[in-house]
């Protein structure tokens, strides 16, 4: 993931905010006072933030998005053809959510790892469940969880 060249486009940016030292003040030109307590925060977060490093590095600019922990598919056993039109559901302990679809694929656990139970029905066929499914967050300077793909075959009733 590249690095961003700082908190704004560059220095003197509209983007940053320099704080005077030692009093918790931002100066240069736009800057606003700021109220003693945000000032105080700010600065205690920025020092915890350096104190851990050896080394100067740049910040690191996060895409805001949300990443699908459960991919779904589910088929007809007899067919193989995908159904997309069932009810997909996922339960981790007592954490439970009903899954989308995107498609004729079923999405759900956004940014949450754990292991599931996913169960998928509809009328006509038997309902079934697969699991443990385990979703797992991944590493990295921006992490996100990684998806963890299930095909659930229904059979007919017969």
């Amino acid at each position: 993931m590249p690095r961003s060249p700082g908190f704004g486009a560059g220095p003197g940016s509209p983007g940053r905010v320099k704080l005077e030292a030692g009093v918790g003040r931002p100066v240069g030109p736009g800057a606003q006072e700021q109220e003693p307590m945000k000032a105080g925060i700010a600065c205690v977060a920025a020092a915890l933030v350096l104190a851990g490093c050896n080394e100067e590095q740049d910040p690191i600019a996060c895409a805001a998005y949300a990443v699908a922990g459960l991919g779904v598919t589910v088929t007809n056993a007899d067919t193989g053809q995908p159904i997309c039109d069932a009810t997909v559901t996922a339960a981790d302990g007592a954490y439970g959510e009903r899954l989308f679809a995107v498609g004729c694929t079923y999405a759900g656990a956004y940014e949450r790892a754990g292991t599931y139970v996913v169960r998928a029905s509809r009328d006509g066929f038997a309902p079934k469940e697969v699991g443990p499914v385990h979703v797992v967050m991944g590493g990295g300077e921006c992490p996100h969880v990684q998806e963890t793909r299930v095909t659930v075959s229904l059979s007919p009733e017969k």
